[in-house]
């Protein structure tokens, strides 16, 4: 694959070749081999190193928090986060502590945060932090590689050294491959730079719209089976389905089954498979007409399939929960009233 030429653990690169359409399709990869992606567009504005590594460990941490308890050991045996108490989180992860080089106090710490729901310490070094949450993130997804993807729409003049900094701190903290993407980072010529236009592939690339990210703002893989881990809103929507019995069926953040696209994939955020219901949970990014065309493609494309497609923003699943939750059991029990007529 493509991106292989290009991870070096504990390295920055700058990267060339690629293009948006290359790193969401590396994103949606479902599989061992492949890399956990945390996309990362740095702050417009009074950007400095610090502020940089303060932001991609915070998101870190809040992500780890979201996926409880799948980086424990024994977790494939639940994935309710209320199915554990406090203290078998806590032994459950002490006896994890001896066979992982994470700081132990502070893994110890997030499992028993994540199980009381409350806010971890945050007397631990930034390095700490940073090393442990990288570990956790490994065991989460089954994979050995974390590649932060840094992006730019503009020349980083003002902010390079301080991208550069960071970008190298992070590397080596927490093990993982940074790639700087593009010729916005053409003055950090101390960077080796990596040209992968000879190994992009069409085929590689998924129909799922591409990311025009926030300024401040990461993404991360999904783990197929899951809520985002870094949203919010599908956090707070899973938790709300979690009592519903009629949800039982829901299925996040994974192919749409018996589409014959040239073997491209079609992940939606969550869907009914039996009753055909996607439900596509959006940010901000998908009003911009690149992507509000992207997904009108997309939804033709299951429309024609028989999937009824709804589309709710963050901002109403945060605002209103309990409508969005009627609203879905009211057209699931509709639409598994003719499926199984």
């Amino acid at each position: 694959m493509w991106w292989q030429e290009a991870i070096r653990a504990g390295k920055v690169r700058r990267v060339f070749g690629v293009d948006h359409g290359d790193l969401d399709a590396l994103m949606e990869i479902d599989a061992p081999d492949s890399p956990i992606v945390v996309g990362l567009r740095p702050p417009e504005f009074d950007t400095h190193a610090r502020t940089i590594v303060d932001l991609i460990a915070g998101e870190l941490q809040n992500a780890v928090l979201n996926l409880y308890p799948t980086w424990l050991p024994g977790s494939d045996l639940t994935t309710d986060r209320s199915s554990l108490g406090v203290a078998a989180a806590v032994a459950l992860a002490r006896r994890m502590s001896k066979q992982t080089a994470a700081y132990s106090p502070f893994v110890v710490d997030l499992a028993r945060s994540a199980a009381s729901n409350t806010q971890p310490r945050s007397d631990y070094s930034t390095e700490v932090r940073l090393s442990g949450l990288a570990d956790l993130l490994r065991r989460s997804y089954g994979r050995d590689e974390i590649i932060i993807v840094v992006t730019a729409d503009n020349e980083v003049t003002d902010c390079d050294a301080a991208i550069g900094a960071a970008a190298e701190w992070l590397a080596h903290a927490g093990r993982l491959t940074v790639w700087l993407i593009g010729h916005e980072f053409d003055q950090l010529t101390r960077i080796p730079r990596i040209d992968l236009h000879r190994m992009r592939r069409p085929a590689d690339r998924s129909t799922r719209a591409t990311t025009a990210m926030q300024p401040g703002t990461i993404t991360l893989t999904p783990i197929a089976g899951r809520p985002a881990a870094n949203s919010p809103a599908e956090q707070l929507l899973e938790r709300a389905l979690t009592h519903e019995t009629w949800a039982d069926e829901r299925v996040w953040n994974r192919g749409i089954d018996g589409l014959d696209l040239l073997a491209q994939t079609i992940r939606v955020d969550l869907q009914w498979r039996h009753e055909r219901v996607v439900v596509e949970i959006d940010g901000a990014d998908h009003r911009a007409a690149p992507k509000y065309a992207a997904d009108r493609l997309r939804d033709n494309l299951l429309q024609i399939a028989g999937h009824l497609v709804l589309r709710y923003t963050n901002e109403r699943v945060l605002d209103d929960v309990g409508a969005v939750v009627a609203e879905l059991r009211e057209v699931v029990h509709t639409r598994r009233r003719k499926a199984d007529r």
